[in-house]
């Protein structure tokens, strides 16, 4: 019975583990302006990329033929997306850790969980490549970089902020 409650012990560590490598940072300014299930992207490589103006974010969604994003989304200090790339089947997902986003050495460090079906999992065989826009957070940096639960990057992109006079 004691060995059975260490191994239990052990396993929770362990998955638990992960977030625990990540830098604790809590950015409550930075939240989720909108997000699909379908962005277009033909690459199953996840990126992110920030848009500093509504037209640079509008010719990104009229190129990708979206709808659950608007231009003026990137209003005032411009917009992030995270893409979690092209995936064959449903199941798949991607949630923003706001306990371990943080700006270091001018470096937004945008932390999401990624989940994916389990191994025997019943999915429907559908295209999905999820992807969430972002309110960029305040802070001085210059790159903003995309992690995972356990610190692998997935994508990273130069931020370069609007000037005060408009697009």
């Amino acid at each position: 019975m004691t060995f059975i409650r260490l191994l239990t012990g052990l396993f929770v560590v362990v998955l638990m583990g992960g977030c625990a490598l990540l830098p604790r940072g809590h950015w409550h300014d930075m939240h989720v302006i909108a997000s699909t299930d379908y962005c277009g992207t033909p690459s199953q490589a996840s990126s992110v990329d920030y848009f500093a103006t509504p037209s640079a974010f509008g010719k990104w969604i009229a190129q990708r033929n979206l709808s659950a994003f608007k231009p003026d989304m990137a209003n005032g200090n411009g917009v992030i997306v995270a893409e979690m790339g092209q995936r064959a089947s449903s199941g798949y997902n991607i949630k923003l850790l706001p306990d371990h986003t943080h700006i270091k050495n001018n470096t937004l460090t945008i932390a999401m969980k990624w989940t994916a079906p389990g191994l025997n999992a019943h999915v429907s065989d559908a295209l999905n490549s999820r992807c969430i826009a972002f309110s960029p957070p305040k802070g001085d940096y210059n790159r903003v970089k995309l992690v995972d639960q356990l610190g692998n990057k997935r994508g990273e992109a130069k931020v370069n902020r609007p000037s005060s006079d408009g697009d």
